[in-house]
């Protein structure tokens, strides 16, 4: 009988201390142990612990292991040997054999096979055996197909001698049972666990037997909440009789304290009200124990925790006792990857996942791609890896990219050259028949020569990559390393990643039967599954600090003097794992009590464990604890608070240790450091020039910062100061040279043009200085411009056919019967454009040839209604030339207009101009529009006819809205119509005269290069989406400077 002995401990005690104080000196007197722990960071932090402390250790005198270290051991003894074999594998094990027993699971989905590993996992770790296991699924069927499973588990590992981790457990406590396993040594040590699932309990019941002495370190279950997670010892031990005695004493540091109060102070409703006006923003540069950081995203959250480790390491802490942690991974190894090196924290990279690679990576995009039927973001993701660049040529995969932008959805390969060819088809359409103001010819040009390159290359590209829908598993494996070898074959710097890449491959044939027909999609979840399994050794010039950065449950062996806990947010600490969708919550509570045990892991959140980490975590900190949070996710979503940030409140407000507990957050508006978070050079630098520093102070550090990186920062701070007092400079849109004179006067403007550059200086400078092309949005309907081209033609011929030479002849022709005049003229239109028009979709053509017959029909319906005017048509598209006269340099220059009227009417000496538009969303108030100085179309249309026309009077001039079938607000001086106000020749004759001033001060600010970030209306355009540079513009910073967060 063992004589077993329990060593209570509090979970801030330092184990491995003193394990080495006790099993030393039974080393050193020739005594044999044997030792288990729950991980292989215990085992490690163990025997750096002990080794110093131990004179002479005999080969085969310790023995130190985890579960499955032990498995291995026993049944090795048993003359029993496995290949390990990980999840990955174990999945395609499973694969193949529901593939050839589709009746188990007859509507098996691609993801659901994931889900039946974990419940056959869960049925290997409960304590019976596969005997017993058998009997309860012929008692409840429901359960029989997860056994079948897990039988054939075992018969692999019987025939094939293939066992994953959970399974070796399984075999060796049947092993155990048989009693085959003796030890060599006395002492049995158990130590670092605070829970055991059934079949773990199992197993050290079966060990404990086999020993004479007996050693169990284990948590005391004191009467704080959060200890009633922990089991009570005589369960665990199935009743054996053991004596115990309590280890060290607990604690006293202050972050204990606040850990001791955790789950016992009830918070009261009226603190949750308070507590932000009394507690967040209370900014202070005082250290103090527990600090809760809300930040705006994980990002800044990650950013804000290397700038504290760098504070504490400053402040002599050693990088070996800080540790950056977080419950659940989420995105932060890849952003404590990318953010923490660049502050100046090298980090270790143990446990590199093969599947990080770019060779995988690009792998496993290329499959995505083929799964989504090459949808533009999946390809655009593709595109974006630097080796798929270099390989088909870096520009002409970016002109893909800019292009791809306006080619509409693709639903399949084909569908991108047809989209390419389509767009080829519409460009020479508009070069063919528009005359369009804001688009410059030469951009169009340049589009279809890079289509012209982009045809072959995308054919090859979509050619390589494709997959079959279904294959054999060696035809998927022999694409995936041709196209490995493709792309890296030339770089040296890839080997071992390839080399690993080769042996998952041929993995994968000793698992399945290659000649075997799979899908793509469950071909994918194989080599993910396996490539997530792999890891890859750290770089071995690869230089690092100690700092321990890791899961929660990976450091529970440690006690630190700093802390960084992450993402303290509701479903991540407390983590609230997923329901199993083939084993809900209600079936497993149903089976449970069916079977007079726990068969299957309760459900939902684990609360008392998750209590119990967090106090754990706590009492295991000497110094300090930071505890940040993100407010948002990259995608907008609002994340819940942790449940137990109440409790940190509840402490802060009613017992005494408040002054120890600090709550602050980070303002999203604030991008410059203050002088306590500064870290790296270039934060001194943007500290030192923003905020007012000590005269000496601002000596010594100007002396000793790098002077070429305090001046590259310091122009950019004037740059900044410069466009904030809207002082010109060519960093803000002021041009130095002549040289845009060339293209803005070079032929005559437009007042289109014009326009643009009132509404927004920088918009002109993109468009028609630097003549950027800006990708046009797809859209299932007719493009506006094309739709313009039509609607004027439409109404063109239509006036052409009346032929009328006077007001009786118009009147005549309009109150007429016009069936077949309508009929005629929508023919004409058809026949004329369908073949220009050839890449537009015939469903969308009949569409809009039904809008143009209702347009007309609205149209006719108008001009009968405005005979009452005594106005017939008598211009149409009239196109006129007229010049604004501008002063510069002390002469005189005339700058030239090509306008484009619409329509002109007659009626003796008056007229009326009429401009079309497609709705009401194009058309602007004239009179507004130029009491604002950002519209003036018809009025400068107004002096274009008029300087040709003086001896005609203007009655009107207005804008005719088709989809409508109305008139807009216009200029008029005769009552026309029964809502227009007409407006004195007084009135008429300044409007004209402050159209005339307005056009030439832009005109001058053109010629003098004043194109500074400064639009007419930031709210309406100036966003994504909106204006085509938006991407490229850094609008005024005094017109939003408002918008954002403040600091207070």
């Amino acid at each position: 009988m063992a004589q077993i002995r329990i060593l209570y401990h509090h979970v801030s005690e330092n184990l491995q201390r003193h394990m080495a104080g006790i099993l030393a000196p039974e080393l050193d007197s020739g005594k044999k142990i044997d030792v288990l722990m729950p991980s292989i960071n215990h085992l490690r932090s163990f025997k750096e612990t002990l080794l110093p402390k131990v004179q002479r250790l005999l080969p085969g005198q310790l023995f130190l292991g985890t579960f499955y270290a032990w498995a291995n051991r026993i049944l090795d003894a048993d003359k029993k040997s496995f290949r390990i074999v990980n999840t990955g594998e174990e999945w395609l094990l499973l694969f193949g054999y529901l593939n050839k027993h589709a009746e188990l699971f007859p509507d098996l989905k691609p993801g659901s096979l994931s889900l039946i590993q974990k419940i056959v996992t869960e049925l290997r770790e409960t304590h019976l055996s596969v005997k017993q296991l058998n009997s309860l699924a012929e008692k409840y069927p429901e359960i029989s197909v997860y056994v079948k499973c897990l039988n054939f588990l075992m018969d692999t590992a019987g025939t094939r001698h293939l066992a994953s981790s959970s399974t070796l457990l399984q075999l060796v406590s049947e092993s155990l049972s048989g009693a085959n396993f003796k030890p060599v040594a006395d002492t049995f040590v158990v130590a670092g666990f605070y829970e055991f699932n059934a079949i773990q309990k199992k197993i050290l019941n079966l060990l404990i037997e086999r020993y004479s002495r007996v050693i169990l370190y284990f948590p005391e279950k004191s009467d704080h909440p959060a200890m009633k997670f922990i089991q009570p010892l005589p369960d665990i031990l199935y009743g054996k009789t053991f004596k115990s005695e309590k280890i060290g004493a607990n604690r006293i540091n202050t972050t204990q304290k606040i850990a001791d109060l955790l789950y016992t102070v009830t918070p009261d409703p009226k603190d949750n009200e308070s507590y932000p006006k009394s507690l967040w923003f209370n900014h202070s540069r005082q250290d103090v124990a527990v600090k809760v950081l809300r930040c705006p995203t994980r990002r800044r959250e990650v950013d804000a925790a290397a700038r504290t480790v760098k504070k504490w390491m400053g402040d002599g802490i050693k990088a070996e006792d800080i540790a950056v942690i977080y419950r659940e991974p989420q995105n932060y190894p890849q952003y404590i990857r990318l953010i923490f090196p660049a502050l100046g924290i090298p980090l270790k990279r143990n446990g590199h996942s093969l599947q990080e690679t770019s060779p995988v990576r690009i792998l496993q995009k290329i499959i995505e791609v083929n799964e989504q039927n090459f949808s533009r973001d999946s390809v655009i993701d593709l595109i974006r890896f630097k080796e798929i660049r270099d390989y088909y040529g870096n520009e002409i995969i970016q002109k893909f990219e800019y292009h791809s932008g306006s080619l509409g959805l693709s639903f399949n390969k084909e569908s991108w050259q047809t989209q390419l060819k389509r767009r080829q088809k519409y460009l020479q359409s508009v070069l063919t028949v528009s005359d369009e103001e804001n688009k410059d010819t030469t951009v169009l040009h340049r589009e279809l020569r890079d289509i012209e390159m982009l045809l072959p290359v995308l054919q090859r590209f979509f050619d390589d990559i494709e997959l079959p829908v279904r294959g054999g598993w060696s035809e998927y494996i022999r694409r995936l390393w041709s196209l490995t070898k493709t792309y890296f074959s030339s770089n040296d710097g890839f080997a071992e990643v390839l080399n690993k890449i080769s042996e998952v491959l041929r993995n994968i044939l000793t698992l399945v039967d290659g000649r075997a027909i799979v899908n793509r999609r469950h071909f994918s979840m194989a080599f993910n599954e396996l490539t997530g399994a792999v890891s890859l050794p750290q770089p071995e010039y690869q230089t690092e600090t100690g700092l321990v950065v890791d899961e929660l449950i990976n450091v529970r062996h440690r006690c630190f003097k700093a802390v960084i806990l992450l993402g303290f947010v509701d479903t991540e600490f407390p983590v609230s794992p997923r329901d199993n969708l083939l084993m809900n919550s209600q079936q497993r509570v149903r089976f449970n009590q069916m079977a007079g045990m726990e068969l299957f892991h309760s459900p939902g959140m684990n609360i008392e464990e998750e209590k119990f980490l967090f106090y754990h975590l706590m009492s295991r900190v000497d110094d300090y604890l930071l505890i940040t949070y993100p407010q948002f996710g990259s995608n907008g979503r609002n994340f819940a608070e942790s449940p137990f940030l109440d409790e940190l409140i509840a402490i802060a407000i009613q017992t005494e240790p408040k002054a120890d507990i600090r709550f602050e957050s980070l303002s999203a508006s604030k991008v410059i450091p203050d002088s306590e978070t500064t870290v790296t050079s270039d934060d001194l630098c943007l500290n030192l020039l923003h905020y007012r520093w000590d005269g000496s102070a601002r000596v010594f550090f100007t002396k000793i910062l790098d002077k070429a990186r305090l001046e590259r920062i310091q122009r950019r701070v004037n740059i900044e100061d410069q466009r904030r007092r809207r002082m010109m400079s060519v960093w803000n849109g002021g041009l130095t040279t002549r040289k845009h004179r060339d293209f803005c006067f070079k032929s005559p403007l437009s007042v289109t043009r014009l326009q643009q550059y009132a509404w927004c200086p920088f918009l002109y400078l993109c468009e028609s200085v630097w003549k950027i092309d800006a990708v046009e949005e797809p859209s299932p309907d007719i493009p506006a411009l094309s739709d313009g081209i039509l609607i004027h033609a439409l109404l063109e011929k239509f006036l052409k056919t009346a032929n009328a030479h006077n007001f009786d002849e118009w009147r005549v022709f309009i109150s007429g019967d016009l069936e077949s005049k309508k009929a005629r003229v929508l023919s004409a239109i058809d026949n004329k454009y369908r073949t220009v028009f050839s890449h537009i979709e015939d469903p969308i053509w009949n569409k809009k040839m039904i809008d143009l017959k209702r347009g007309l029909n609205l149209f006719i319906q108008r001009e009968i209604d405005a005979l009452s005017s005594g106005f017939y048509p008598s211009e149409f598209e009239n196109t006129l030339y007229y010049s604004f006269p501008i002063v510069v340099e002390n002469r005189e220059m005339n700058i030239p207009f090509k306008v484009k009227i619409d329509r002109i009417d007659r009626k003796s000496d008056s007229f009326t101009l009429i401009e079309y538009k497609r709705s009401r969303n194009s058309v602007q108030d004239p009179v507004k529009g130029v009491d604002e100085g950002i519209h003036f179309q018809i009025p400068v249309y107004l002096l274009a006819y008029r300087a040709r026309n003086p001896e005609l009077r203007c009655a009107g001039a207005y804008s005719y809205m088709f989809n409508e079938g109305k008139i807009a607000k216009g200029i008029f001086t005769e009552k026309l119509f029964a809502r227009n106000r007409p407006m004195t020749e007084a009135e008429f004759a300044n409007l004209l005269d402050k159209t005339r001033n307005k056009v030439m001060q832009l005109l001058l600010g053109i010629y003098s290069g004043d194109f500074f970030l400064n639009p007419h209306d930031v709210s309406k355009r100036c966003q994504h989406g909106k204006c085509p540079y938006y991407e490229l513009c850094r609008i005024d910073s005094g017109t939003v400077e408002n918008n954002g967060d403040s600091d207070d």
